[in-house]
């Protein structure tokens, strides 16, 4: 039952990072730059009033407190750690997510810390490596893998191409600055005396809020590499 649920965040988790990529995106010429007020999902932006601690930015304008944040995940070379917890209550299940980007290759690795009101007794925790057009799924427990061709939506990274800064405002005693991305995805960097304590991405109707956030562009090339002690499987 446990790893039915570590699968089945593994796939939430996915789904929100990475739901808004196409086919034939060419990421390699990722930028960041200025664009449209309109939101993913509002088809009349017009009619959707400007919430009162919020305003739209003016075109040619790029974030302020979020730039370094947005420059990195649009350079394609990343880590990114954080804190989700899905559900409600005790329903919810709570884990640590650290994830990797850098030349083609992702690494993800997903430790589930509690489900409802039960915190784990041992850790759980699921990796994913793709590289070279193959897909490698880690199991930790028992340190075997499983190796498979790489898809289209597979490597879960988040869809930062073509950034367009769109919005700034005030929520929870933080700044945050919004940006949507070329898939249709909306992005949110939430920065408090000046760190980065939060960020939600958003795609289709899915959206993940990650908090406690370490982001940075320093990316060993070991991490995308399976340990020698770990074993095939079929």
């Amino acid at each position: 039952m446990k790893k039915i649920l570590s699968v089945l965040l593994v796939l939430c988790l996915c789904a929100a990072l990475g739901a808004c990529k196409k086919e034939g995106v060419d990421t390699s010429t990722v930028s960041v730059e200025s664009g449209s007020t309109s939101l993913p999902g509002r088809n009349d932006p017009s009619s959707d009033p400007v919430r009162p601690s919020s305003q739209q930015v003016a075109p040619g304008k790029m974030g302020e407190v979020s730039k370094q944040y947005a420059e990195i995940l649009a350079s394609g070379k990343y880590r990114l750690q954080f804190d989700v917890v899905m559900g409600e209550e005790d329903k919810s299940v709570e884990s640590k997510y650290d994830m990797a980007v850098s030349d083609g290759k992702t690494y993800s690795k997903v430790s589930l810390g509690r489900v409802g009101n039960q915190a784990q007794q041992e850790a759980m925790s699921i990796i994913t490596i793709t590289k070279d057009g193959k897909k490698y799924d880690l199991t930790a427990s028992n340190k075997v893998y499983m190796e498979s061709t790489l898809g289209i939506n597979d490597t879960g990274a988040i869809d930062a191409n073509g950034l367009a800064f769109t919005e700034k405002g005030e929520e929870d005693g933080a700044t945050y600055e919004e940006y949507t991305t070329a898939g249709g995805g909306t992005i949110r960097f939430f920065v408090k005396d000046g760190k980065l304590v939060r960020i939600t991405s958003a795609a289709e109707r899915l959206t993940l809020e990650m908090t406690n956030v370490v982001l940075t562009k320093d990316v060993p090339d070991s991490i995308f590499e399976i340990p020698g002690d770990y074993k095939k499987v079929e």
